[in-house]
């Protein structure tokens, strides 16, 4: 906690780049070792007040990481993109969402994931939304694939359903009747064969769908 203190003090002479890494090391040590920082959390409320985006990505981030209930409507803001965030932020804050991992954050992720504007936007909604919920990712997924008119973003978006356990399954399931271009079907076969365990099911309906 010492180091947190030292990182949100607004005495601090850390520059803000400086300070978004520490938070960084800090959540990181929260996910990998269990680390819990304990305490007030009024100095990261207002730390997310900065202009900087590498620092308002890294508050984002340890908010819901270390699940601050007082910052939680911001962060559902921010990945919303409410207040026209960077694409820095708002990715961050959707990883947030992830991490409070609730009913109202599913909800948050799919709604991004199905109805913002920008595609590197979506891909990254559903990648975080197969964290929490497979199925509807694989719905997502399979929605967006059917909606881009080339392979840009195919790949990754497949990618991260895929790495989640029973995600090829999925796919292949919400594949079934559905119609996507053969340039999308070919990098989402891309994705399928670099996953982990058996795609051979999601291999064959993603062919299905892309007519090849």
């Amino acid at each position: 906690y010492d180091l947190f203190t030292h990182v949100a003090s607004p005495q601090t002479k850390l520059e803000p780049e400086q300070r978004a890494r520490l938070l960084e090391t800090l959540v990181a040590a929260t996910k990998q070792r269990g680390l819990i920082v304990k305490g007030d959390m009024a100095p990261l409320t207002e730390l997310q007040r900065t202009d900087n985006d590498a620092l308002k990505a890294e508050v984002m981030r340890a908010a819901g990481a270390w699940k601050v209930g007082v910052m939680r409507t911001n962060v559902k803001q921010a990945a919303l993109d409410v207040e026209e965030s960077s694409s820095r932020v708002q990715k961050a804050a959707l990883e947030a969402m992830a991490d409070y991992g609730d009913e109202e954050c599913r909800n948050v992720l799919l709604g991004v994931a199905i109805e913002d504007k920008d595609p590197e936007i979506r891909s990254h909604a559903i990648g975080q939304l197969a964290n929490l919920d497979v199925e509807q990712a694989a719905k997502a997924a399979v929605f967006f694939l059917e909606g881009i008119p080339n392979h840009s973003g195919a790949e990754p978006v497949v990618a991260s359903v895929v790495s989640i356990k029973g995600g090829a399954k999925a796919l292949a399931e919400q594949l079934s009747g559905k119609k996507i271009e053969p340039d999308v079907a070919k990098y989402a076969l891309r994705a399928a064969r670099a996953g982990p365990g058996d795609s051979t099911a999601l291999q064959s309906a993603l062919r299905k769908a892309g007519g090849l």
